[in-house]
């Protein structure tokens, strides 16, 4: 997964246009630290990840999972 990320981002680079990864999956990041959370969120969603959501304890990861 990093190295298709990585390869659309050298190409989009080279091309000088933007390339959104839409895999069709949803990407949940779970910590309790919300520093952290947000540091994540913020490298995919440079890495043009479309579809990412934070969540801050187990209870409601879990939850979201079973949606």
């Amino acid at each position: 997964m990093w190295s298709q990320c990585w390869l659309l981002r050298s190409a989009s680079a080279r091309s000088g246009g933007t390339a959104v990864v839409h895999t069709g999956k949803r990407i949940l990041i779970v910590d309790d630290a919300r520093t952290m959370t947000e540091i994540v969120a913020r490298i995919l969603k440079d890495a043009k990840y479309s579809d990412v959501d934070c969540l801050h304890d187990g209870v409601s990861a879990l939850a979201a999972l079973r949606q």
